[in-house]
């Protein structure tokens, strides 16, 4: 797999009822990020208020409730934004495919798959020396504090880990958390 690294991009994640559109899961979160020339230039992010109950087990895993949705953009409101800040940029994510579904389904925004990078698949690439390739996996390897499952804090996270990753396949130096 050839790798190609963007200094310009719009960075990605949403935090979702569940996991998939297809069963009446919907965006609770969303955040994107714009990277221009390496350096973070602009940034979206919002609770939506897109459903009237969230599942116990994914208050547990994000902390948002139904109660933290009301009164925020629904997602018809925040869809033309949103489109317009991703514009005809590259869209990076861990696992990119989840959040454009949700896109599409929630929002009408259709990203095509030639416009995605995907840290988890680069990683792979690169045969990083971790146990699996998820985001929470690739941010402990590479030393990186994170706010799991809180769409901003995986955005940042992502986009810490696409440095890294950049390094590592430029042949930088970087610290390498032992994972024993």
């Amino acid at each position: 797999m050839a790798i190609k690294f963007y200094d310009t991009f719009v960075c990605l994640d949403t935090e979702t009822t569940g996991l998939s559109p297809n069963y009446g899961s919907r965006i609770t979160e969303i955040c994107a990020v714009k990277v221009v020339d390496g350096v973070v230039a602009d940034k979206i992010s919002t609770l939506l208020d897109s459903v009237d109950y969230v599942p116990p087990e994914i208050t547990r895993l994000t902390g948002i409730t139904a109660a933290m949705l009301i009164g925020k953009p629904r997602p018809a409101d925040i869809a033309p934004t949103v489109a317009e800040f991703i514009g005809d940029n590259m869209l990076l994510g861990a696992n990119p495919k989840f959040d454009i579904t949700f896109l599409r389904a929630d929002l009408n925004i259709v990203v095509h798959d030639s416009k995605l990078i995907d840290v988890c698949k680069i990683a792979r690439a690169l045969k990083t020396d971790t146990p699996n390739h998820k985001l929470q996996t690739l941010a402990r390897y590479f030393g990186i504090h994170n706010t799991a499952h809180r769409a901003e804090g995986d955005v940042m996270t992502t986009i810490a880990v696409y440095d890294c990753l950049r390094k590592l396949h430029d042949g930088e130096r970087i610290y390498i958390k032992n994972m024993d």
